[in-house]
Parts: C-alpha cells; sequence; structure tokens
C-alpha cells in the first residue's frame, strides 16, 4: 500500500512503520514534549523551541537535550507548524506532535503514511531545508529554556489575574561588565577549593560528558553583597573593560571567599565560542542592546536582548 492513512492513536502505528527502515531519520515536529521518535546519532529533528513554545508547555527541552545528548542533531525554528517524518522508504505527514495527549489518544489525528519513493525523497529534502534555515540548539541554550519550562500547560484554560496578584518574575541571565585588577590571595584559595564542586555541578547543569565541548572560566571574583543574585543555571555574558565581549556561559558554581570579593564564579562556556570585539558586534544589534554592552556593570537582560546577543555567537 504506498499511502496508509490514519486517525486513531496515530503513534502507535507511525513508530512501528519506521521501525522497520534503515537510515538516518529527518524529522520537523513542531512541537515536541515526549520522546516517542527512536532517534539516533545523525538523525536530524527541527521543532519551536521558541521561549514562547517553551512557557506555554509546547515544547520540553529536556527531552530535547535527552535526543542531542545521543547525537541526535536538534534546531528550533520559531513558528514551524509541519508534522513530517522520513527514514528510509517511508514518510509521515500529518497532524500529530510529539506529545502525551497525541499519543494517548487525546486528540482528532489525521497522519498520512506514504511509501512512494518520489515523495518520501521530497518530503525528506524539504525538511533538510527547514533545518538548514533554523537555530542550530546546544546544551546551554537548552539548559537556560528548561528553566522556563512549564509542564502541561498547553491543556489549561487561561487564567485571568486577580486584582492586586502580582506575578514572580526571576532572573534568567546577566550581562556583567568586569575589569582586571590585582587579585586577593584568599580568591584563589576559593578558587581551589570550588573546582571540584564545579565541575560536579557542570555534569548536572550541562551533562556527563560536558568536558569534550566545555571548559569552566574561574576568572570572575564578584561582590558578596550582589552575587546572591545570580543563581546556579542562568546565563552570563561577560564584557570585559567595556571592549570585549565573551560567549555566553552557564553558572555551574559560586564559591565564597574571605576577601572583598566575595565570591568566585565558576562558568561553563562552550570551548568553540570566541570573544567578541564590542565594537565589531555593533550592526548585529539594536542601539539600547549596544548600549547596554558599552555600558555593562551587573544588568538584568530581556528576552529581547538575550536573543539578541545569543545571535552573535549563533545560538
Amino acid at each position: 500500500m504506498d499511502v496508509e492513512v490514519i486517525i486513531d492513536k496515530p503513534w502507535h502505528h507511525i513508530v512501528r512503520a519506521l521501525s522497520r527502515q534503515e537510515g538516518r531519520t529527518t524529522a520537523a515536529i513542531a512541537y515536541v514534549t515526549k520522546r516517542l521518535l527512536d532517534l539516533r546519532r545523525g538523525d536530524i529533528l527541527v521543532c519551536d523551541a521558541s521561549e514562547v513554545s517553551v512557557k506555554t508547555g509546547r515544547t520540553d527541552p529536556k527531552v530535547l537535550l535527552a535526543y542531542l545528548r545521543k547525537g541526535v542533531s536538534v534546531w528550533s525554528q520559531p513558528g514551524l507548524h509541519a508534522k513530517a517524518i522520513a527514514r528510509g522508504q517511508v514518510a509521515v505527514v500529518g497532524s500529530a506532535n510529539s506529545s502525551n495527549a497525541s499519543a494517548d489518544g487525546y486528540l482528532a489525528e489525521l497522519v498520512a503514511i506514504l511509501r512512494r519513493r518520489p515523495a518520501v525523497a521530497a518530503i525528506r529534502d524539504r525538511i533538510e531545508v527547514i533545518a538548514r534555515r533554523s537555530i542550530a540548539l546546544d546544551p546551554v541554550t537548552l539548559s537556560r529554556l528548561s528553566r522556563l519550562f512549564t509542564p502541561g500547560r498547553e491543556f489549561q484554560p487561561m487564567r485571568k489575574r486577580a486584582v492586586g496578584e502580582r506575578t514572580r518574575a526571576k532572573a534568567r541571565a546577566w550581562c556583567i561588565g568586569t575589569h582586571y585588577t590585582d587579585e586577593h590571595a584568599d580568591v584563589e584559595k576559593a578558587r581551589q577549593r570550588g573546582v571540584p564542586r564545579a565541575e560536579k555541578s557542570a555534569q548536572s547543569l550541562v551533562g556527563k560528558r560536558w568536558r569534550g565541548t566545555y571548559r569552566i572560566d574561574d576568572d570572575i571574583s564578584w561582590s558578596g553583597s550582589t552575587a546572591a543574585k545570580f543563581e546556579l543555571g542562568g546565563q552570563i555574558f561577560e564584557v570585559i573593560e567595556e571592549k570585549t565581549l565573551r560567549p555566553p556561559g552557564v553558572l555551574v558554581h559560586k564559591e565564597a571567599s574571605n576577601s572583598r570579593h566575595g565570591f568566585v564564579l565558576f562558568i561553563c562556556r562552550e570551548r568553540k565560542r570566541h570573544n567578541r570585539r564590542v565594537k565589531n558586534v555593533r550592526a548585529q544589534m539594536d542601539r539600547n542592546t549596544f548600549g547596554l554592552l558599552r555600558k555593562a556593570s551587573m544588568r538584568r537582560l530581556t528576552p529581547e536582548q538575550l536573543d539578541g546577543i545569543n545571535q552573535i555567537f549563533g545560538h
């Protein structure tokens, strides 16, 4: 049968059809909250992992991180609404997202399983085009997004906020300004104490195999009165002497010292990312974000500013 149309619990049929095929899997699935596909090293997954989709529970960054650690190439295309998969001589198109609601039959779905070679090849090619136009996701970005995820929010009715009720907002990303200075002996002692703790924390926040892709920088000492605002797992952008922008990193540990610089910050950064000159990135961001970098001290970033700076380093 060249075309098989499924309307009842389609994921059982999708998984069975794909399991009989060999070769690389390419998939474009708008929203992913459950690992329904058996993706392997070299496979491609494109989804909508924008902050809006994550905050509303439509895409779970932890599921994407699990795929990434298996060697799957994971991409994000904000606004993606496609649901298409190709493996071997089979392709799947339809309405099913990779979610519990779809797998358990809570939604009225319609899916077509195609076995015609020209159709399968065309679908595979279009998915690869979508991937090339998308944003590559990495553990640092997914760790940041995972802190924004609220499970199941996509199926909950909207609730109006009561009069006088305040929403809580926690800092997720910071831009800080640093300067070269003579270091107190207590800072070096704190750095040595903190290294093993930072490495253990990096395994939890970034992944067990972080050493091959990431490094931990421990050259920032920060005042104890404000260091408490930095949360483990939060993203840190550092501007040195108002001239050099360092790659984004995840704060994995804070080690207290006895000097006036109360803490040493341990920040995990990707090895392949390199410093950028602030003056050379002016054309890549708006005036307000550029002004923030030029006068960085300790500023919490808005989602728009965060996305703008991330784009500079290809996130």
